[in-house]
């Protein structure tokens, strides 16, 4: 009788680890934004976001890691604006994080990559043209519809 106990004991444990150990993996999805729907979210925050389109082509030398990448104009200093990426790896993200390093560390192209915001999976980069109190207002507003939700 007591060894039917211990099978039960030791079924019960295997579920709530095979349980536990699903519910980590879905915990631990990268490729969590979109960057349509996050333009669109940051759009109804009152952002003045103009002409967003996907372009997916890059130059050479530039890493075509992301998934997606979208192009706006803002309205205070059009026809400049940003770029909106979103990887599905990691890995992807971290083939344009360096690159956007090495562009930083190069006095020419530095200027370029003053506002670079990332989260999860998705990274805004702004035109040096805003000013800074536009940028604040574009990373705050990118920083809130990036912002976990209680359903996460």
């Amino acid at each position: 009788m007591p060894k039917q106990y211990l099978v039960c004991v030791l079924l019960a444990i295997l579920t709530l680890i095979t349980a536990c150990e699903s519910e980590s993996v879905q915990t631990a999805r990268f490729d969590r934004f979109r960057a349509e729907s996050l333009l669109e979210s940051m759009k109804t925050t009152g952002l003045d976001i103009q002409n967003e389109h996907q372009d997916m082509i890059v130059p050479a030398g530039v890493p075509a890691t992301y998934n997606s990448r979208y192009l706006f104009e803002i309205g205070q200093v059009a026809p400049s604006g940003g770029q909106l990426l979103t990887f599905n790896s990691a890995e992807n993200m971290a083939a344009w994080q360096t690159y956007v390093d090495q562009q930083r560390n190069n006095s020419t192209t530095r200027r370029n990559y003053t506002y670079v915001y990332t989260a999860g999976n998705a990274m805004l980069i702004l035109s040096p043209s805003v000013t800074t109190d536009l940028a604040v207002a574009y990373r705050n507003a990118f920083e809130r519809v990036t912002a976990p939700s209680e359903a996460d």
